[in-house]
């Protein structure tokens, strides 16, 4: 991310990932110029939208316009912006799910500064919140089934386990937490590596691409996958020094 910054937030709904944006810039002190942009629908219309008959001529999408056609009168869209960045949800049970779709937006959207950076929640938003304790020994291996996320109940799921469920009550040194169990975790769906010794280094040997694919796999093989939260790593990906501080 480019450190003089304006930055568009594209995100699914129009309260939770709000919140969670915004506290996240209070408790960081991030000092960025920010808009955020509510698309109000799931990753699969997104794909729809911008994509779909376009594979064979990515280089000429343009996402804002996009986005203009969809939502004419949103002054936001016309303007100019450093970065951008993609909030959603995995939803593997939309019947337009498919592995494919979520890769090609991953390896498009993989760079703020160009066409956007795209971080995908496993299986939604609430999983950052989805913390017995700090620390949380059993995060690494917490996983939800299918029928949990075809249900709605992933939500009631996390409201009843959770340490914290008011986005008022996140601090930084918990974000920090948080940000911190997610790389793990992350490295750990890809090669079950545990221990981190450079959390800078670990965070950057991972591929999104790497975790969708273990990811999709193990919803194939045994119906369910691992929680996991990426879009908290906009704060790595702007500053890493924040979270060691």
């Amino acid at each position: 991310m480019a450190k003089s910054t304006k930055v568009l937030l594209i995100v699914e709904g129009a309260k939770r990932e709000v919140e969670l944006v915004k506290r996240l810039f209070e408790e960081y002190k991030l000092q960025i110029s920010r808009e955020i942009y509510v698309y109000g629908t799931n990753i699969y219309e997104l794909y729809e939208r911008v994509f779909e008959g376009h594979e064979d001529e990515m280089d000429s999408i343009d996402l804002l316009q996009k986005l203009k056609e969809k939502d004419p009168q949103n002054s936001v869209l016309d303007q100019t912006f450093s970065d951008i960045i993609l909030i959603f949800d995995y939803d593997p049970q939309d019947n337009r799910y498919k592995k494919e779709r979520i890769e090609l937006m991953l390896q498009y959207f993989s760079e703020s500064t160009e066409n956007g950076k795209l971080y995908i929640n496993y299986p939604m938003l609430e999983s950052y919140k989805h913390f017995k304790s700090f620390p949380d020994e059993e995060y690494l291996n917490r996983k939800v089934d299918i029928e949990t996320i075809k249900n709605g109940k992933y939500k009631e799921i996390v409201g009843k386990e959770a340490k914290i469920t008011k986005i008022t009550k996140f601090t930084k040194e918990i974000f920090n937490q948080i940000i911190k169990s997610n790389i793990e975790k992350a490295k750990y769906i890809i090669n079950h590596i545990k221990d981190i010794h450079d959390w800078k280094d670990a965070y950057y040997s991972i591929k999104d691409t790497d975790i969708l694919e273990k990811q999709n796999n193990m919803l194939i093989q045994e119906k369910n996958l691992y929680v996991l939260n990426t879009c908290v790593f906009f704060i790595c990906d702007y500053n890493f020094n924040l979270i060691e501080k």
